[in-house]
């Protein structure tokens, strides 16, 4: 388990597998249940492709090869909004 701070116009990256980025609204605190085998990279929405492309398969793993991320490819892109008074409720 790992939790970071996630403020708008960040992004995770889950090795190369998945992407998640705070498109807007208040900075939330962000939990993600993983395996120890997938690498975890918070960075700037706007680095996060070239960062991915320069580090896949060695510090962004899964995929371990550039060859099986690109059999990956496309990324489809899922919206989804998060609503609620935090620790109020």
């Amino acid at each position: 388990r790992v939790t970071l701070f996630l403020d708008q116009g960040r992004s995770i990256l889950f090795g190369g597998i998945a992407e998640v980025t705070h498109a807007g609204g208040r900075e939330c605190y962000f939990t993600i249940f993983f395996g120890h085998g997938v690498k975890i990279h918070k960075c700037p929405e706007g680095n996060a492709e070239a960062y991915r492309e320069r580090h896949i398969g060695d510090g962004l793993t899964p995929p371990f090869s550039k060859d099986r991320y690109n059999e990956l490819l496309p990324w489809e892109t899922h919206r989804f909004k998060i609503q609620g008074k935090g620790w109020i409720e």
